[in-house]
């Protein structure tokens, strides 16, 4: 029998609703004030009447719009009735916080009662959402809905074995992993190998199957085959049935399963077969087995392949690890792409076509599918704005599209609660890599997870929902940062279409069309969030989630919030249950308003200006939640915070907390306490820890100096606290007393659960036993830092699973040895498991001994780091098989060369070491990336010139070179050049280099980026010029290198492939830029080159056009005076600067036609500048900067733009305007008044401008931002100042960087 599908969407809401109603709070309640608590009842009816349609429903609103409709508003019926009892359940729990007393008279309940404004009409209420909900059910029948007991999803189109493989893309690299496996005779020995292939919907599982069924070579393996399509229902007789007509094409199948699995049985016998299942949903593991009953009997080397979407039924059927299928690769999306949408027809045919269709297949994102289903559908457009507008559309409103009901297959699959759960993730943006354990915290607070009558933990259920997720390719982990999670975009379009209108993602400013019904909104920030962005969301009364996201590139400044959004939300949206500040640098208190969201689960303050909490913050009471984190003003916590009894969550990591509250140890039920400070009052010392008792994550304890007794330690109870996974322990910088230090330290045992410890100002001269105890069999990260009485090491040899060891600034240690590995009880050596190992500030140290340790020792070691120890001498360990990176950093003393067995370093980091070190990198054929500092005078002698000459020789897998301060070494550079494999050379501080060695680049056929920083003399690089594969070239404080030497023609090959160049405070000689030398280059910055004087195109040139120039700064040249004769050939340049050129005085010429992308255009002291070139600026620019340019401005003064020639108007385009004119006085409107585009409006030092337009600035201004004016300052002061009502109507107004609207 098949599974049913767990619920309707509404289905679990329901179930939080019926559960609220029977609870103990909403019951005392109804009793205590007297209420008719029937009307539960039959608020609870008429619930139910209509959870009996909703599968029904929810399987046709796809199809009925009338259906959807109905479905729409009887969710936010539902949501509102959920948001009344929610209110009525926090009442109670409030009355019952602010009595103390659970015992009061019947009497005293309804004295109180009557003080209560929130009782008054609460009956009427009820009455009026069950009235609603009624509506409702009177509806079902019209609508044609009926009550199911469950039902099954859509089915997905059936599949078959046959395969187009001319129209497969990308699935080299699977097909071949998975055929190996397929004609292997001993890739399981379980019996019958079962390969899994999971994947999302739509990836190409079925696809990939096909190619392996039908392969040549998979055909000659096998005696026999069959592919079945199983699809939602695992049916072991269908199955069967299918699989013996395939193997035995006579046999007339019966519809009995003994005799179909009898005959199955004869026909396999002594046969080696190849089964496909294709598109399983789900299985009961007693079904798979009796499936597999008739199976035993085949040869050796029979195989099963599953495709699903689900990893948990893989895991159930898998004999060996699953095969995770990706998406396509950029290349192959593009092929499968082309081959549908262009069909016969080349594609650099149609440039506009082949341009938007290669951003529609970006936003596939490796989907086939995706991929091949728009590909068909623009096949038929021939019109590139038809493409752009698919492009443009919400994958849902494409017509007749196979996507998202291929996707909603699993969506449907889903029980209710997972559904709410996945619906929520809509209102992540895109791309965004989020945290499992944020997600879970969120879907807490909106009520998402269920309590289970277990007791479980609530953080523990949305873990498993999380998983859940996770296992059937919702979420994906992230490749850049494995710690998060991404959804692919498409599955974020299913999430969106699934969500509705409850759900609100803000784009850009545009929040006109906002639905009444939204109840979880979010929002990328931006510098200033102003009151008409986010104002239209202050009045959605129901809205239950406030969420912006800090963008994924950052940002230059801290974003602002302005006041009035953050008064308008605590004030009139009473129904949040997730508010978040985070990263608002403006926010310094909170208004007493907070108290009023009383509904609020999750509080985000974290990385504000927070100084404190205001007192009403006792009336969250609800509050599970509470981020502080990188609230570096916030000192205190209020003195009534064990108020918040429901408070799981509170972390303070980053603040500045001198201590803890006496109240603390009321909140009995946090998980997470990320900081405790030790207090030097009584009641706060650092024994209040045993108050809690669930404490999970990572805990800091700082301030360890103040436990005066060093029982107050042990009573902490740390080693009771089986959950910490991470302890950190602070003292302060100095003791006095080390040996109270020392029993501190021991009576603050952790439990062995414990994963990662952290000590800092540790004060006593040894260390406690338990520190390196082989109990602590789960430790695997450990940092020790500015102990600075220890004498000597804790045996952290000894813990068994240490896998990052961190050492720094231990600076009384002199010897390291036997006591730092630990006693020998066992014949395995200490450190089996360390990969990291770091020591640091050790400045006392002089011996690193490994004598008497037995086994071996740092087998699994690949990192190993030694920094600023200078009186260490001797030995590295000798035995580093696993090594990949070394770092040895100013360690004068230490003359040991690398282990020979260290054959797989890949990098290695020299600074200030002995010439041993470095002559002992020869021939490391794996070495990748080199970095050698401070080798100024190490080679003399013949025979260490014959080891420089020879060093780079069997450096055949390098790739990047570092190299500074290493003069007389490059005098000696080898004469057979650098390795050919590299890709990347810098170059810095030698103060001696005239030229790069003869013969040291001519091997580099690679070499993509060369950097050479702060080498005065050098004059030229080596005479064979520069590799032609060079793309990057940064030169900086070489004031006598010449550029381009006299012989241009030669130069001209070895600059044909630059595509960045910067030149900073160097090139004395360079008078004249030859851009022609330089045609692909797209990104040209020139700083502070004394002589220069021009850019110049060759009159051979004078026609070709710079196509690749995108991107020209000439910065702080004191001579620069002119550009090209005609002008600047640079058509697809897009920004454009001159900066502190005191002598330029004239820009490009034609700048209206030769620079037709401009947008971007920043001058900035300049004050020799007199005029715009003639035509003006290019109509397409939207950014303009104008700052201390005297003789520019000069006719600006009085601003009456409408006067001015042609060549002054600025274009209409223009979004962003900044000025710094010190003699304007006034604005006059004209100078604005064909500026109908103007959003950004930057007024910089301005010390005599006193005024505005009368008429006010263009009403498509959206930021005021004046800085430096002191007289317009004082005139534009919120509501007071005589310029106010100009600029009232702006959205953002800042003044001093400040926002004050």
């Amino acid at each position: 029998m098949a599974e049913l599908v767990g619920g309707a969407f509404l289905s679990a809401t329901l179930q939080v609703l019926f559960d609220r109603m029977a609870s103990s709070e909403v019951l005392d309640f109804f009793r205590r004030r007297k209420l008719d608590d029937g009307l539960l009842k039959k608020l609870e009816i008429t619930l139910l009447a209509v959870n009996a349609v909703l599968d029904d429903a929810e399987e046709k609103q796809s199809t009925n719009p009338a259906v959807k409709k109905w479905h729409d508003e009887l969710k936010d019926a539902v949501y509102n009735a959920e948001d009344l009892l929610d209110q009525i359940a926090t009442e109670a729990l409030q009355s019952k916080l602010e009595t103390g007393s659970q015992t009061l008279t019947t009497q005293v309940w309804g004295f109180i009662s009557t003080l209560n404004p929130f009782d008054e009409g609460i009956t009427s209420k009820i009455k009026k959402v069950i009235e609603n909900i009624e509506s409702f059910e009177k509806k079902n029948q019209s609508l044609g809905l009926s009550k199911k007991a469950g039902r099954k999803p859509s089915r997905s189109s059936p599949t078959s074995s046959v395969v187009d493989e001319s129209g497969v893309y990308g699935r080299e690299a699977d097909k071949e992993k998975i055929t190996k496996l397929l004609l292997s005779d001993d890739a399981t020995d379980k019996g019958t190998c079962v390969i899994t292939i999971v994947g999302l919907g739509g990836v190409g599982k079925t696809t990939l199957a096909q190619l392996l069924y039908n392969d040549k070579k998979v055909e000659e393996y096998f005696h026999t085959k069959a592919w079945v399509c199983v699809s939602e229902e695992f049916d072991v007789l269908r199955v069967t049935k299918t699989i013996l007509e395939s193997v035995n094409e006579q046999t007339r199948a019966k519809d009995d399963l003994n005799s179909l699995q009898v005959e199955l049985k004869k026909s396999l016998i002594g046969k080696k077969f190849l089964f496909v299942l294709d598109d399983i949903w789900n299985v009961n593991y007693s079904d798979w087995n009796k499936l597999c009953i008739p199976f035993g009997v085949g040869d050796k080397g029979c195989k099963i392949i599953v495709t699903t979407r689900l990893e948990s039924v893989a895991l159930s059927m898998c004999t060996i690890p699953i095969h995770y299928l990706g998406q396509l690769s950029d290349a192959a999306s593009w092929s499968l792409f082309e081959k549908h949408a262009f069909s016969c027809e080349n594609p650099d045919a149609h440039p506009n076509k082949a341009i938007i269709g290669k951003k529609i297949v970006e936003k596939c994102k490796g989907l086939p599918l995706a991929i091949i289903t728009l590909g068909g559908l623009l096949k038929s457009k021939p019109n590139a704005e038809e493409w752009k507008d698919i492009l443009e559309s919400n994958i849902w409103e494409i017509p007749d599209d196979e996507i998202l009901p291929a996707l909603r297959l699993s969506y449907l699959h889903l029980p209710a609660h997972l559904k709410q759960c996945f619906a929520y993730c809509s209102i992540f943006p895109k791309d965004y890599p989020f945290k499992k354990e944020k997600l879970v915290l969120l879907w807490m607070a909106e009520g998402f997870v269920q309590q289970l009558k277990s007791g479980e933990r609530m953080e523990k259920v949305g873990d498993k929902y999380f998983c859940e997720l996770l296992s059937r390719s919702f979420f994906q982990q992230s490749s850049r940062d494995k710690s998060r999670f991404v959804m692919h975009d498409l599955i974020n379009d299913l999430a969106q279409s699934v969500s509705g209108e409850f759900c609100y993602m803000l784009e850009g400013n545009k929040s006109d069309q906002i639905s009444g019904k939204v109840r979880h909104f979010s929002y990328f920030m931006e510098r200033y969030d102003s009151h008409k962005k986010l104002g239209p969301f202050c009045e959605i009364k129901c809205l239950r989630t406030f969420l912006p996201f800090v963008s994924l590139l950052g940002y230059p400044h801290p974003p602002q919030l302005t006041n009035k959004v953050l008064n308008d939300l605590l004030t009139t949206l009473s129904c949040l249950r997730v508010l978040s500040l985070s990263h608002y640098e403006n926010i310094t208190e909170l208004p007493d308003s907070i108290g009023n969201l009383k509904q609020l689960r999750y509080l985000d303050l974290s990385r504000t200006k927070i100084e404190r909490l205001p007192k009403v913050i006792r009336n969250l009471c609800n509050l599970q939640t509470l981020m502080l984190s990188k609230c570096s003003s916030l000192s205190v916590l209020p003195s009534n915070i064990g108020k918040l009894t429901n408070l799981r969550h509170l972390d303070t990591s980053g603040t500045n907390l001198t201590e803890m509250p006496i109240q603390m140890n009321a909140l009995r039920s946090l998980q997470t306490l990320t900081t405790f400070v030790v207090g030097k009052h009584v009641g706060l010392g650092v024994g209040k820890l045993s108050e809690f008792r669930h404490l999970r994550g990572r805990l800091s304890i700082l301030k360890l100096q103040n436990v005066v007794d060093p029982m107050d330690a042990w009573n902490a109870n740390l080693n009771e606290k089986k959950h910490l996974d991470e302890l950190h322990l602070e003292w302060g910088c100095d003791t006095d007393d080390s040996h109270n230090e020392r029993d501190v330290l021991d009576k603050l045992r952790p439990s062995t659960n414990l994963r990662r410890l952290t000590l800092k100002y540790y004060g006593g001269t040894s260390f406690p036993i338990w520190l390196g105890d082989r109990s602590f069999s789960n430790m695997t990260v450990f940092y020790l830092e500015d102990c600075m009485h220890c004498l000597s090491l804790p045996p952290l040899g000894q813990l068994p699973s240490l896998v990052e060891l961190s050492i720094r600034r231990i600076s009384l240690v002199e010897r390291v040895g036997l006591e730092f590995y630990g006693s020998g009880s066992t014949s395995i050596g200490p450190f089996q498991k360390l990969k990291t190992l770091r020591f640091e500030g050790m400045s006392e140290w002089e011996e690193w001994s490994f004598v008497g340790v037995e086994g071996e020792i740092f087998p699994s070691l690949k990192v190993l780091s030694i920094r600023d120890c200078p009186k260490l001498r001797g030995d590295l360990p000798n035995h580093l098989p696993s090594l990949k990176e070394l770092v040895i950093s100013e360690c004068y003393q230490l003359e040991a060369s690398i282990p020979n067995d260290a054959t797989s370093i890949r990098k290695l980091k020299l600074r200030g070491c002995k010439e041993v070190l470095l002559s002992s990198i020869a021939d490391r054929t794996s070495l990748e990336s080199l970095q050698l500092y401070g080798f100024r005078e190490p080679f003399t002698s013949p025979v260490n010139r014959d080891v420089l000459n020879s060093l780079f020789h069997g450096l055949t897998s390098l790739k990047y070179l570092d190299m500074a301060e290493c003069s007389t070494s490059l005098l000696l550079f080898p004469e057979t050049g650098l390795p050919s494999m590299l890709q990347s050379l810098e170059i810095s501080s030698c103060f001696t280099q005239t030229s790069f060695p003869e013969g040291m680049l001519h091997l580099c056929t690679r070499l993509q980026s060369l950097t050479i920083k702060s080498c005065p003399r050098l004059e030229s690089f080596s005479r064979g010029g520069l590799p032609t594969t060079l793309k990057t070239l940064f030169i900086s404080e070489c004031e006598k290198l010449e550029l381009v030497p006299a012989e241009a023609e030669e130069t001209h090959n070895h600059y044909a492939s630059l595509e960045r160049l910067q030149v900073w405070y160097s090139c004395d000689s360079l008078k004249s830029f030859p851009l022609g030398l330089f045609p692909k280059l797209n990104y040209l910055q020139v700083l502070d080159c004394k002589n220069l004087e021009s850019l110049c195109i060759s009159e051979e040139g004078l026609h070709d056009y710079l196509t690749s120039l995108d991107y020209l700064n000439i910065i702080s040249c004191p001579k620069f005076v002119s550009f090209p004769k005609g002008g600047l050939p640079t058509p697809n340049l897009t920004s454009f600067g001159v900066f502190d050129c005191k002598n330029l005085k004239s820009l490009p010429e034609n700048m209206h036609t030769l620079l037709p992308s401009l947008q971007e255009l920043k001058i900035w002291v300049c004050p020799e500048l007199e005029s715009f070139p003639e035509g003006g600026l290019p109509s397409n620019l939207i950014q303009l900067e104008v700052c201390y340019c005297d003789k520019l401005t000069a006719c600006w003064i009085d601003w009456g733009l409408h006067t001015l020639p042609e060549k002054w108007l600025l274009p209409s385009a223009l979004t962003t305007l900044e000025i710094s004119i010190p003699n304007l006085k006034h604005l006059d409107k004209r100078g604005f008044q064909h500026l109908t585009s103007l959003q950004k409006l930057h007024i910089w030092h301005c010390p005599q401008l006193q005024s505005l337009p009368e008429e006010g600035l263009p009403a498509s201004l959206y930021l005021l931002s004046i800085w430096n004016c002191p007289l317009l300052e004082q005139r534009c002061q919120r509501e007071k100042g005589e310029e106010w009502p100009k600029i009232a109507h702006i959205p953002c107004i800042v003044i001093d960087e400040k926002l004050i609207s």
